[in-house]
């Protein structure tokens, strides 16, 4: 499933303390970001929490965090804990540059008008990378509205969108098969490539061709592409677009994003794909394999 991405956002803040300093038998604490707490009150929060990450304020544009470094494991200990509730929140962590934490996520944010205005992103001196998704919309005749959604919302009833399948068939009559992530729904199964068409693209182009290359890195050939099933679903409020491409190359060719939605992919027989679908292998929602291998194709 293709995200777009939009930029880095800054949601979620957190501030480090290394200690309270002492001068002339006063205590100097460090200032805050924050109006609504004072220093002292932060650290007395702090104190008193039972967990080494306390939320200070929220607002509209920020959540603001407290932790310490002294006397609680060091500062490694403190990356740990934020790695620990980003992972929570959805959030995988992807490097360190320096003092620069960067995370992932892929998913939906709500928008209104296009922007994004609710996500749980980044901390301080780090980075989040956000993605949103956003369809064209459709009648139920397939013609294209002058609407669009965010994926992850409902769609209303005579709404529509775009749904392309790419099943790739090599010169030795094998087709392509990519293995779904574990965070993702049908975990651990297998599927070919595909995903919804976002606004602006075409079921082809922007569709089927985008998607393969995004998920496993190769370049399909517009010439080498067949749609053999397009169908309307009322159930998933969609038209999904079948595509069959007749294109060989090696497994080691591919390219699988680091953290993205394939952890594998093979070739396999059509025998194969059989077998795996009737030992709940593959994802469910492709028992239509075999006719539309079987049944004449034209071109697109």
């Amino acid at each position: 499933m293709s995200l777009e991405k939009i930029g880095l956002l800054l949601a979620a803040l957190f501030v480090v303390i290394g200690g309270v300093l002492i001068d002339s038998n006063k205590l100097l604490y460090p200032p805050l970001p924050i109006d609504s707490l004072t220093p002292k009150e932060a650290i007395q929060k702090l104190n008193a929490s039972p967990v080494d990450l306390v939320a200070l304020s929220n607002d509209k544009k920020a959540t603001w965090y407290l932790t310490a470094i002294s006397a609680r494991g060091g500062i490694q200990k403190v990356d740990e804990d934020i790695q620990q509730m980003m992972a929570n929140e959805g959030w995988a962590f992807l490097e360190k540059r320096g003092e620069r934490v960067i995370y992932e996520k892929w998913g939906t944010f709500h928008c209104d008008n296009g922007n994004v205005d609710e996500a749980v992103c980044a901390c301080s001196n780090s980075e989040m990378r956000c993605s949103m998704e956003v369809w064209d919309i459709y009648d139920k005749n397939r013609q294209k509205t002058n609407k669009r959604h965010v994926r992850g919302t409902k769609l209303a009833a005579e709404d529509y969108h775009i749904v392309v399948h790419v099943w790739i068939r090599n010169n030795k009559g094998e087709f392509l098969l990519t293995k779904r992530h574990p965070n993702k729904h049908y975990p651990h199964l297998w599927e070919c490539p595909g995903g919804s068409i976002v606004t602006g693209e075409s079921s082809l182009d922007g569709g089927a061709i985008r998607e393969v290359e995004e998920e496993i890195g190769i370049p399909l050939l517009r010439t080498n592409g067949q749609l053999v099933k397009s169908e309307r679903r009322d159930c998933f409020n969609d038209f999904y677009d079948v595509w069959l491409f007749d294109q060989s190359f090696e497994i080691s060719e591919t390219i699988l994003q680091e953290g993205g939605e394939v952890t594998a992919i093979r070739w396999v027989t059509k025998l194969e794909v059989e077998k795996m679908f009737h030992a709940n292998k593959v994802v469910p929602t492709l028992g239509y394999f075999t006719s539309i291998i079987n049944d004449k194709t034209t071109q697109y």
